[in-house]
């Protein structure tokens, strides 16, 4: 693993795979997520995104719970696996409870548009207040929407407005910077 992160010297990825599957192979958990990485983005060892995957659940069984926006991302992208949102959302919920601030916006969103859940504007706000409440710039945004459209209050345009400048102030241009798939379907569907 040491080998990814050779300062000022050549990166050797095929030496940082051989150390990183012994690792995985010998149980040490916290190299599960590093050979997904390698399988995943074809590091010293061809593509494979079925092993990746497999390695990102492994990451996920053993604890690394964050790592379960990865295996939702594959859900959401149907990388290496049939796309499916609601397995996509069983990942992100995973993750959002360990406090990944952008598996808490995009199943925010998930719920905002009843993809692969069912349409739920008060689990919305629930999951997405929680990654404003981590300054994610998204989820401040996503939160604005939520308010601006009154999903969350009947008139919630004045503290929608305060939100945009925060989201805004935060480095999100509203119009160029919202290119993930699931916040344009927000912004599309709302």
């Amino acid at each position: 693993m040491l080998y990814r992160f050779n300062n000022g010297g050549d990166r050797d990825f095929n030496k940082s795979y051989q150390y990183t599957i012994k690792a995985a192979n010998a149980g040490f958990s916290p190299a599960y997520s590093w050979l997904a990485w390698h399988y995943n983005f074809a590091k010293g060892v061809p593509q494979n995104t079925q092993l990746a995957l497999k390695w990102y659940i492994a990451a996920v069984d053993s604890g690394q719970l964050k790592t379960a926006k990865t295996v939702a991302n594959f859900y959401m992208k149907g990388k290496g696996v049939e796309k499916d949102f609601a397995q996509a959302a069983v990942w992100l919920t995973i993750a959002s409870k360990a406090g990944d601030d952008h598996a808490q916006n995009k199943l925010g969103c998930m719920y905002a548009n009843g993809v692969g859940v069912k349409q739920d504007f008060k689990l919305a706000h629930h999951w997405i207040l929680k990654s404003h409440n981590q300054y994610n710039p998204k989820g401040i945004f996503n939160l604005a929407v939520l308010y601006d459209q009154g999903k969350v209050v009947q008139d919630g345009k004045g503290y929608a407005k305060k939100l945009y400048k925060k989201a805004k102030d935060r480095g999100l241009n509203t119009t160029t910077d919202i290119v993930d798939k699931y916040d344009r379907i927000w912004l599309d569907k709302l």
